[in-house]
């Protein structure tokens, strides 16, 4: 199946990327996802969508409905993933891996009452995914699934 046939067959509604934005000394900052019209179909794209899963919280997934199908490059994922973690997702998932409970207890302590419960399993998962070590995960209500150009 096409990654044009993928992409119309899921009805995507919101197309994305991310952005930093710099401060008056030039340095970036922490950006966030702006909504745009087109998506080169030629890379690796990040597809999310609403889980079927009758596991999921209802506070996560009637946020994952009104949000509906989503698209971004996986290029966007990784300056995103960089940009909170630090870290190129090859290495993080290199370090995390396998200590789940070690990077929710780190994040819990450092975040404080930013953190969500499974936040750290998030990023093993995404950076799983961006590594193309995974193809797939559903989280908060979310399924993430890389789909490429020759898909």
């Amino acid at each position: 199946m096409g990654i044009k046939l993928v992409i119309s067959k899921k009805k995507v509604k919101n197309i994305y990327r991310y952005k930093e934005a710099e401060n008056d000394h030039g340095q970036k900052i922490l950006g966030g996802w702006e909504s745009i019209s087109n998506i080169d179909l030629d890379q690796k794209l990040v597809l999310s969508y609403p889980s079927k899963s009758l596991k999921v919280l209802e506070e996560y997934a009637s946020s994952a409905l009104i949000e509906g199908v989503s698209v971004s490059s996986a290029s966007d994922y990784i300056s995103f993933f960089s940009a909170l973690t630090g870290e190129a997702p090859d290495d993080f998932h290199g370090k995390w891996a396998g200590r789940v409970d070690a990077l929710e207890l780190e994040h819990s302590l450092s975040l404080g009452e930013r953190y969500t419960d499974g936040q750290g399993e998030f990023f093993v998962n995404l950076s799983a995914l961006l590594s193309g070590v995974k193809e797939r995960f559903s989280q908060f209500g979310r399924v993430y699934k890389a789909v490429y150009p020759s898909d």
